[in-house]
């Protein structure tokens, strides 16, 4: 088990087929069901431009995002004036005991 900070905290980003992990701040994740319900807001909404959108013929068709997408969104809308906010944790191996919370999408 690696050495991480205590006021980190790893969630479960589930998306039923893959998994992936994020660490951010405790304070943030406090309310991570609320929070992604935000970020789901924010994600479906056809006014907002941003990358995770597909389009067919000219028009905003489709999403296409992972947990980079809550990742990017934590970081730049919700807790922008932070410094220490979310990262995606490349290490595929995360031991369960890691985790301390799972959001589901």
């Amino acid at each position: 088990m690696g050495q991480r900070r205590l006021d980190k905290i790893i969630i479960e980003v589930d998306f039923a087929q893959f998994q992936q992990y994020i660490e951010c701040e405790n304070v943030i994740c406090e309310n991570i069901k609320e929070l992604r319900e935000e970020f789901l807001t924010w994600l479906y909404d056809r006014k907002v431009d941003h990358k995770y959108w597909t389009f067919k013929d000219g028009i905003k068709y489709a999403l296409h995002y992972d947990a980079n997408a809550l990742v990017e969104w934590l970081n730049t809308i919700k807790y922008s004036e932070r410094e220490n906010k979310a990262m995606l944790l490349a290490d595929p191996f995360i031991a369960l005991n890691d985790v301390n919370a799972k959001i589901y999408f």
